[in-house]
């Protein structure tokens, strides 16, 4: 059995104030939206899960900018789908793949990006939660 841990207090540490966690959030959408239409494979070590959570934080989140009408500017281009919009102040632009079938390269390495992915979802959970209570959802 995994030790189980937490990464509740490195998103404090790092983030002291919600302001910043929302100016650091662009990485990590362009990340997660990436990761939830990733396809599952072995030999990377993407799990179901992990793309379930990716997936459906991403959907909360689009959810939160549609239900809050915070969305300012969207368009189309060669890379994704890209997005801005402006939660208490602070715009945050990120860049959203196509949902086509990924073809996943050999030449990455799939553990760092496994590193961030898993302190951005702890990170969104944290903003969602946030942004949800607020709205009283």
């Amino acid at each position: 059995m995994m030790p189980r841990y937490s990464l509740s207090h490195v998103i404090k540490e790092r983030y002291p104030t919600f302001i910043d966690a929302l100016r650091d959030l662009d990485d990590a959408l362009c990340l997660i939206s990436l990761f939830a239409n990733f396809p599952q494979h072995q030999s990377h070590e993407i799990e179901s899960k992990d793309i379930e959570m990716a997936s459906r934080l991403y959907k909360e989140w689009m959810t939160y900018c549609t239900v809050a009408q915070c969305f300012k500017k969207a368009f189309f281009s060669i890379k994704g789908i890209y997005y801005q919009v402006e939660i208490m102040g602070q715009n945050i632009t990120w860049v959203a793949p196509y949902q086509f079938n990924q073809k996943l390269p050999f030449d990455l390495d799939y553990k760092v990006i496994g590193t961030f992915k898993e302190f951005y979802i702890h990170l969104l959970r944290f903003v969602n939660f946030k942004l949800y209570t607020e709205l009283d959802m």
